[in-house]
């Protein structure tokens, strides 16, 4: 349970999810600490307004791990909100050395400090639905069997097991997440839905994928805060917890409403070559944590919107 001792460490908070949290955390008045070792998918543009100031680590370095067990002991960490990773799939496919490193290597570094500071309550680590594989039609549940198949899902499995082999062996109170695909302010611009939004502000063009059929499920970003929160609170050390919203749209369907959104017309879709292990759909089954209060808080459309809305302010601003 969090109180007013507890103090929380998020990592990776100049990327999307973790700068959207940190907001989060400092709009609603808890406790929190903050590091990044900012690479790729990190802005620290993101954390404008933030009060607490960001300390520069990567995770990765084992001369860096003294450091990070000092951070604990001075500022008395009790839950840990683990989001540093590197996180899209066609840079892993490009070049998979940076995700084995950060994603493996960085959680084993973490959860090793953690162990040796002793004082941890609970640390969420984020996973990523495409642990589960394709899913045609069956959303995955937790006891299912991984599937990954590009190099990135399959860091984050091994980054997955890392936790388990912490929290069998010794014990560390780990909660492993698998949130569907998030959107919203804030996020890389190499990303499907910034991606298309800005180059449609800038009249170019937007790389739509031969399979424009294939599907995600979208999760608000704000959503994804509230469920760590949640998890935090109410979720029990040692489970696992899909993050889900149930709402699939086609990559075509997503390309459609930005246009609309952006003032486009169906001329600035190319249709471009699919990628390597390019997965028709994701699903999980997010019954475990939607009994524990978790729902979504706005439509898809309200929310990818306001998504638009605020990169049309970066782009006025000059910032694309």
């Amino acid at each position: 349970m969090l109180n007013e001792d507890s103090r929380i460490l998020v990592t990776g908070s100049a990327g999307f999810i973790g700068s959207n949290l940190v907001h989060y955390l400092q709009n609603n008045g808890y406790n929190f600490v903050h590091l990044d070792g900012l690479f790729a998918g990190s802005n620290l543009e993101n954390l404008d307004g933030i009060k607490i100031p960001l300390i520069e680590m990567d995770l990765a370095d084992d001369k860096t791990t003294d450091k990070l067990y000092t951070l604990f002991l001075d500022k008395k960490i009790t839950h840990i909100i683990h989001l540093a990773a590197n996180s899209h799939v066609d840079r892993s496919i490009s070049g998979d050395a940076e995700f084995w490193r950060s994603n493996v290597v960085g959680t084993a570094n973490l959860l090793r400090t953690a162990r040796r500071y002793g004082g941890i309550s609970c640390i969420i680590n984020q996973i990523t639905d495409e642990f589960w594989g394709e899913r045609p039609e069956e959303a995955a549940k937790e006891t299912d069997s991984p599937a990954p198949t590009s190099p990135y899902p399959c860091s984050k499995a091994g980054q997955y097991f890392v936790g388990k082999a912490y929290r069998t062996t010794y014990n560390l109170p780990i909660i492993s997440t698998f949130p569907v695909n998030c959107y919203g302010p804030r996020q890389a611009e190499e990303k499907l839905i910034p991606k298309f939004t800005t180059n449609l502000l800038s009249g170019k063009k937007v790389p739509l994928m031969a399979s424009t059929h294939f599907e995600r499920d979208w999760l608000p970003v704000i959503d994804i805060c509230k469920a760590f929160i949640l998890l935090l609170e109410k979720g029990t050390p040692g489970e696992d917890y899909n993050i889900g919203a149930d709402r699939h749209h086609t990559n075509m369907e997503i390309t459609k409403k930005l246009i609309q959104l952006c003032g486009r017309d169906d001329s600035y879709i190319e249709i471009v070559p699919d990628r390597a292990a390019h997965d028709c759909r994701y699903a999980v089954d997010s019954t475990k944590i939607k009994d524990l209060g978790f729902s979504l808080s706005c439509d898809f459309d309200e929310y990818l919107k306001l998504t638009v809305d605020w990169y049309k302010e970066k782009y006025a601003k000059g910032a694309h």
